[in-house]
């Protein structure tokens, strides 16, 4: 396949017919999973692939108007609950919101959009649990509430939307934990939809929240490989997913709050008791949404866990995300990974129903927001998609660095390799 001209318009992936120098994609099965070249390890930035999508497809994610998207379904955390039952009639609380100088520069950015008519990218970076879905929410909602907002949830329902012609005008493109979409095995077709998107230069705004860490590695150059006699070029997985992110400045959630921050804090959580219950319990003023969203006892139900083998598959989960594993966690993996985290003595007497107790233990609420496994959706259905797992954000974040040095025994390695969806990882 040859490489796409520089300049050329990169997300064409959807409106061209196939030539000689391209191969079709087709859309196959109940998930309409994207099939061929681009998704079976089409790494190194080469996307000259072209989908075509039968009217029969529907894309599974549609846009609605900015006022119909509740919190949740946009992956706000919900906060600690003081009393669910009088608080929220569905549990789901959220905290009285207090507007910080990011906040300020985020709703001039989108301002500047809808009054300008242009497109333009705006990525919100900052760790787990410090807000950075909340404060494009409450952003969204204030400038854009006449506009439509989609929602795609991985990257071939994006490059789909874009097929289908849902990126139209005056359309919010809500990219929340955009890092994980980015590294998917179509990530580079879905950031060339998204470049194509802007450069049609139509009204649109794209928020895309990331963390630090993997919006570094996602704009990096890799390193040149050096021998001794020569350098040449690592392979460039990410080049056009580089070339999006860097068209706009990030906007920077900080972990800490300024003492004037603090003391709103403070004088909000006298009429707020969601805010009191995280004051009661934090510990340092960079835990102030993390304490309100339950990650620290996220981090505490893994490393000091009352079943040994609940520990053992969430450090199997925690090890494969530090060392790659981007995609969904079969059971199968962490099934047959969890035994080389666990002692001999728990090993030998261990339940029948091990593994069952285990992934209760991770599935379980913490106060009643946050668990430490996840069940994933389906792409265009209703419930879970059996048999796969995802891991907490502000787990896949923060552990591994308890983790850090530590290599897991062959049999982890071996259950990566023979599980699907993990090998190439």
């Amino acid at each position: 396949m040859s490489a796409a001209p520089s300049g050329a318009g990169l997300a064409d992936a959807a409106t061209e017919q196939p030539t000689s120098e391209t191969a079709a994609i087709s859309i196959e099965g109940d998930d309409n999973r994207v099939v061929g070249p681009g998704s079976s390890g089409n790494m190194l930035g080469d996307i000259n692939v072209k989908v075509h999508l039968p009217a029969k497809v529907v894309p599974p994610d549609r846009p609605r108007p900015v006022p119909l998207w509740a919190a949740y379904q946009l992956n706000v955390h919900a906060a600690v609950p003081w009393n669910p039952p009088l608080h929220s009639a569905d549990g789901f609380v959220l905290p009285t919101f207090v507007r910080r100088p990011h906040d300020d520069e985020l709703r001039r950015r989108l301002g500047a959009i809808k009054t300008g008519g242009r497109a333009e990218l705006v990525v919100v970076r900052g760790g787990s649990c410090v807000g950075k879905t909340r404060a494009a929410y409450e952003a969204v909602r204030e400038c854009l509430a006449d506009w439509q907002l989609l929602y795609p949830k991985s990257a071939q329902s994006l490059i789909l939307a874009h097929q289908a012609g849902l990126l139209a005008d005056h359309t919010v493109l809500w990219l929340d934990n955009a890092h994980q979409m980015f590294f998917e095995p179509e990530g580079e077709q879905a950031a060339a939809a998204v470049r194509r998107l802007l450069e049609n230069g139509r009204p649109s705004a794209v928020i895309a929240t990331m963390w630090p860490e993997e919006y570094r590695l996602l704009t990096d150059h890799p390193a040149p490989v050096t021998n001794d006699d020569e350098q040449r070029p690592r392979p460039d997985p990410h080049r056009h997913t580089r070339d999006l992110l860097r068209t706009s400045p990030p906007i920077t959630i900080p972990d800490a709050f300024t003492e004037p921050e603090m003391a709103e804090l403070r004088r909000l959580a006298r009429l707020d008791p969601t805010l009191r219950v995280a004051f009661d319990s934090i510990a340092a003023p960079n835990e102030v949404t993390q304490t309100l969203a339950a990650g620290p006892e996220l981090l505490d139900r893994w490393a000091n866990a009352t079943n040994p083998y609940g520990r053992a598959v969430l450090t199997a989960a925690i090890d494969a995300r530090r060392l790659g594993m981007r995609s969904v966690l079969p059971a199968g993996f962490l099934r047959a990974a969890a035994p080389v985290y666990l002692s001999d003595q728990a090993r030998t007497k261990c339940p029948e129903d091990w593994f069952d107790q285990a992934v209760a233990y991770g599935l379980e609420e913490v106060r009643a927001v946050a668990s430490a496994l996840r069940l994933v959706p389906r792409p265009g259905g209703m419930g879970a998609q059996p048999g796969v797992f995802d891991l907490a954000d502000y787990l896949e974040e923060h552990a591994p660095w308890q983790r850090h040095g530590e290599v897991p025994a062959a049999p982890f390695w071996e259950s990566a390799l023979a599980h699907p969806g993990s090998g190439a990882d």
